[in-house]
């Protein structure tokens, strides 16, 4: 039993130094220190065709912060405006590239043409 207990305190002690040398506020990937490729304040807040809906890379986030502080006011800033955007635009983009990918098919119905959407 005492071997148990050994065994148990020396994994506790290497689970400790395992968490101590892990732990990060940001991770190894991080944007933070990056800095942003425009000024968030000459952003449109209305979603452009080429640049928004159509755009063929990822747009520039950086993780809204949880634990520890933002630099100033102005990353402040400029992390929630753009992560703000992104949220109304995504769901936008996404049903726009959703539809113009369907099929449309002219049905004939009751004397009228109808278009049915097809996915």
């Amino acid at each position: 039993m005492a071997e148990v207990s050994e065994r148990v305190a020396e994994l506790e002690q290497q689970s400790r130094e395992n968490r101590g040398d892990q732990r990060s506020t940001e991770p190894p990937t991080s944007r933070r220190a990056e800095p942003p490729p425009n000024d968030f304040r000459q952003m449109s807040i209305f979603p452009d065709i080429r640049s928004d809906i159509h755009a063929t890379g990822e747009p520039f986030l950086r993780r809204n912060i949880v634990k520890g502080g933002y630099d100033d006011a102005e990353h402040y800033l400029d992390v929630q405006f753009r992560l703000l955007r992104e949220d109304f635009i995504r769901p936008l983009r996404n049903g726009i590239h959703e539809y113009m990918g369907a099929t449309f098919v002219l049905i004939y119905v009751s004397g009228f043409y109808r278009y049915k959407m097809l996915w």
